[in-house]
């Protein structure tokens, strides 16, 4: 707070919109300043008063960053047993560049790394399975943290079940239960007769499907 003009000294007042701020001073030269610290963000009025009664009026806006935060999105699956096929996206908002971030896989020595633009997000490849969790901080010290967990790959298991029994000889009324789990979905199958007269092919969508093929014989 500077003040120029008028009589020495001077006193002040600050007051905020809210109503959560009134501070006093006093400035006994032109020359001095005075400052306000740990204030909330919001819209702030200042009234000095000088030596014989004259007065002067400001208003000032504080603004704060948005709020800060980090998502984790998985783009890729690990595609193998123990393998390092997933990666991740960390997508960031609010705070101030640059981030830096430190991550630990199920409590392992912290990984490091940096942001420096948020115009699109950072990739993170060749990662395993595991429990990942992140702290990141912005360029003012402000933190925050997130979490995400990368599951292993899970062999594929088939359930090939007879559904129905064909009726008699030489009929084609016969039906098969096709189940899919584990893996990465969706499935493709391909049911292949001895005499290519049955073959079938279908795609189950998600884990624990069914698909069912009728009029076999």
């Amino acid at each position: 707070i500077s003040v120029s003009g008028g009589t020495a000294p001077y006193t002040y007042v600050l007051t905020n919109n809210a109503g959560t701020i009134n501070r006093t001073g006093n400035l006994t030269t032109s020359a001095e300043t005075a400052s306000e610290s740990d204030l909330p963000a919001g819209n702030y009025n200042l009234t000095v008063e000088d030596n014989i009664g004259g007065l002067a009026l400001t208003s000032i806006n504080i603004t704060q960053p948005a709020p800060f935060d980090a998502d984790l999105n998985q783009i890729n699956d690990v595609s193998t047993q123990g393998g390092a096929e997933a990666s991740l996206e960390i997508d960031i908002n609010g705070g101030t560049l640059p981030y830096d971030y430190t991550y630990t896989i199920g409590g392992s020595t912290p990984i490091s790394g940096q942001i420096t633009s948020i115009d699109t997000p950072t990739l993170l490849e060749n990662l395993g399975a595991g429990n990942y969790v992140f702290s990141f901080t912005d360029a003012n010290g402000c933190t925050t943290q997130s979490s995400i967990a990368i599951d292993d790959y899970s062999p594929l298991e088939i359930n090939l079940t007879i559904f129905d029994e064909i009726t008699c000889n030489g009929d084609q009324d016969g039906r098969i239960r096709i189940q899919v789990s584990e893996g990465l979905p969706p499935y493709s199958y391909v049911l292949d007769s001895s005499d290519d007269t049955f073959d079938r092919s279908g795609t189950l969508t998600f884990s624990g499907q069914s698909a069912f093929e009728n009029n076999l014989g």
